[in-house]
């Protein structure tokens, strides 16, 4: 059974917060730099622009069906609409805007589907362990370079998280193949950490 880890297509620019109360909403994962991720119903859509960053400036930019700001990832109103049986009750989908385009819907992913530590067989997988903060010395690895998971434990998880990293998102083959068919842009699809031949849209 293939698992993948979802990535953001590296041939496309990142974006990013306009100012730095959107990029401290947008580092909510980051204990020191960003804020609690609050409930949708409490949450104030962030506005997004290009990144200005060194890795994004020289890339042409455009609205493709997946944005990133790495490691969080927006999805489009249609790619949501597609990718729904995948989705639902497994994530929630927090509203972003954009500066230069209003019209143009986007939502964070936020996967709240995390599957037991034990799901990866770690005497397999190979990573780094987690050596700092409330996950640290618990066995835990990250970043996870190649990865083998206990098929009975993930068999029909479509999109998932470990314990390890809760911004590290994983996803089937059915997954891979359902954004393949559709022709979603924007999406990579990486065999292991470190791949020279990752599966791009």
């Amino acid at each position: 059974m293939q698992i993948y880890k979802l990535s953001g297509n590296d041939n496309l620019p990142e974006c990013a917060g306009k100012t730095k109360s959107d990029e401290e909403a947008l580092s909510w994962f980051h204990p020191l730099l960003g804020k609690p991720l609050p409930s949708i119903s409490e949450w104030v859509p962030t506005t997004l622009v290009p990144s200005s960053s060194e890795a994004s400036k020289n890339k042409n930019w455009t609205y493709s069906s997946m944005l990133t700001s790495t490691p969080l990832f927006f999805l489009s109103s249609s790619s949501v609409e597609l990718l729904n049986p995948f989705l639902n009750g497994q994530i929630d989908l927090y509203p972003v805007t954009f500066e230069d385009d209003l019209s143009q819907k986007y939502f964070m992913l936020k996967v709240n589907n995390e599957l037991p530590a034990e799901s990866l067989d770690r005497e397999h997988s190979i990573g780094d362990p987690v050596k700092y903060g409330p996950k640290a010395n618990l066995g835990l690895l990250s970043p996870i370079y190649n990865w083998k998971f206990r098929e009975e434990l993930v068999k029909g998880h479509d999109i998932f998280t470990l314990p390890d990293s809760n911004t590290t998102i994983y996803v089937s083959s059915r997954f891979k193949d359902a954004v393949l068919e559709s022709g979603l842009t924007g999406f990579c699809f990486k065999h292991e950490y470190i791949d020279e031949n990752p599966i791009l849209t």
